[in-house]
């Protein structure tokens, strides 16, 4: 686990023991010690223990200091990464955009701000507190769902990401471990950790990621994302797909010696899988995302219609 000063709360690697800033013995994220547990935020939240690590920033439970004494989660995103004023800007401006889009399969946002500690200001936001357990704990205890249950989970991630796409928001490191299943029967399912979501207009007019960085999860990412091409919506589609592999056969699909993606058709043939189910993995999965659907909400009619039968 990332250890962090008390004193001047900046995260190290776990082998090193003491703070080059000022010689403070470090701690691990979530002691007593750590310096954001009992923070209070923005006369607004009290953080009381840490949860876990998220895509680019630490992730703690908190309670709101109003009349609702609300439990959330707090993610605090890495202060390195807000490199500019401009970046910090758009990155609350996704945060709003975010909770203004509220949708049933997408993690509630309430709000934003810094965290204040030591002499450092770190952009955070204020986010439901999920009851259940992320996809890729699901598939490693099971393997795959059943049918029925796939398509399900794949029905409301698509209902999710269409919300986001029609926000203007592309998630760009969707996969099983930044979706909670709350039911697996009913399909409930949640899409979190926004921490490389992007407006589309922030990719296309001013490149953030203007090194070509590529950054996202390499076995869920689209053949453009690996490229360092700008994304759009099908990038995301391209993730559900991989999932949606994952979830009926155990396995992600298959890449060659060079890590292109390998046409699915000829493995999935081994599974004894509806034909429309194959077409629909087939078609998330194009390498050129031409051949790609251009929105989710086509999709979801697939989906449902293989749920039913």
């Amino acid at each position: 686990m990332e250890k962090i000063c008390p004193t001047c709360a900046s995260p190290f690697s776990p082998e090193q023991n003491v703070c080059p800033n000022d010689g403070t013995e470090l701690t691990a994220r979530g002691d007593v010690s750590d310096p954001f547990i009992g923070l209070v935020i923005d006369e607004r939240l009290k953080v009381e223990r840490y949860l876990g690590a998220g895509g680019m920033g630490h992730v703690y439970i908190a309670r709101q200091l109003d009349a609702t004494q609300r439990t959330v989660a707090v993610k605090l995103i890495r202060h390195e990464l807000m490199t500019s004023e401009d970046v910090e800007k758009r990155f609350f401006r996704e945060i709003r955009t975010l909770a203004n889009s509220a949708h049933s399969n997408v993690v509630g946002v309430f709000f934003s701000g810094h965290a204040e500690v030591a002499d450092k200001r770190i952009p955070y936001f204020a986010m439901e507190l999920l009851d259940g357990k992320p996809l890729d704990e699901v598939l490693a205890e099971k393997r795959t769902l059943p049918l029925d249950d796939a398509c399900k989970v794949t029905l409301a991630i698509l209902r999710g990401l269409a919300s986001l796409h029609r926000s203007g928001i592309i998630h760009r490191d969707l996969k099983p471990a930044n979706v909670m299943l709350l039911d697996e029967a009913a399909g409930e399912v949640k899409i979190l950790d926004f921490g490389l979501a992007r407006a589309k207009e922030v990719d296309q007019e001013s490149k953030i990621t203007s090194s070509r960085l590529v950054i996202g999860t390499p076995l869920y990412m689209s053949p453009e994302q690996m490229m360092g091409w700008d994304l759009d919506e099908r990038s995301d589609l391209y993730a559900v797909g991989v999932i949606l592999h994952e979830l009926v056969t155990g396995k992600r699909p298959r890449r060659d010696g060079q890590g292109t993606p390998v046409p699915p058709g000829e493995f999935l043939a081994q599974f004894n899988l509806p034909a429309s189910l194959v077409g629909l993995i087939t078609d998330l999965l194009a390498f050129d995302r031409e051949q790609r659907p251009a929105t989710a909400a086509p999709r979801e009619a697939s989906v449902a219609m293989v749920a039913s039968s």
